[in-house]
This record gives C-alpha cells, structure tokens and sequence, in this order.
C-alpha cells in the first residue's frame, strides 16, 4: 500500500508541474497571445466531454493512460518543430488536454 501511495503522490507531482509548465509556456507556442489562450481554454471542453463520455466504457486507469500519453507525445512532437507553425500548435493543444 505505501508503494502505490507513493507512485501516486509522484505523479501527481508530475502531472500538476507539467499542467503549471505547460499552462505557462503556452504564450510561446504561436504569434498572438491573445488567440493562444482562446484555444487553450476552448481545447479544455471537449478533453472534459470525452474524459466523461469514456470512463465508463475505458475505465479509470486505461484513460489516464491514454491521455497521460497522448500529451506526452504531443508535447515531445511539438519541441522539435519550428517557432509559430500551425502544427506546433495544433501539437501543444493536444499536449494540453490532460
């Protein structure tokens, strides 16, 4: 019990850094702030209907998974493309649906 308690309060840790991290970072992604912060709330909406419309069918730990690593794929794709491209962005809002 203590180690999964353990794995757990890590990847909380993990998780909330990489949330904060990439929240903050995301005014770098493409060249207006303004339009950037639009999309990252509205990108918010549908990672939420699909989170509940799939828990039940998924399960709780298949979806975290899921989506655990689709953002990091997203965010480890977007690190390597060019500043103020469509596709970065496209890339870190995926990377953001956690």
């Amino acid at each position: 019990m203590v180690k999964i308690t353990l794995i757990m309060w890590l990847n909380w840790i993990v998780v909330s850094v990489g949330y904060y991290g990439i929240s903050l970072g995301i005014g770098d992604v493409g060249p207006n702030v303004f339009i950037n912060f639009l999309l990252v709330s509205l990108v918010e909406i549908p990672s939420y209907i699909f989170a509940t419309l799939t828990i039940d069918h998924l399960g709780r730990k298949t979806l975290y998974v899921f989506c655990v690593m689709l953002t990091g794929v997203g965010c480890l794709a977007a690190a390597f493309l060019e500043d103020d491209s469509a596709i970065k962005t496209t890339l870190s809002l995926i990377g953001r649906q956690q």
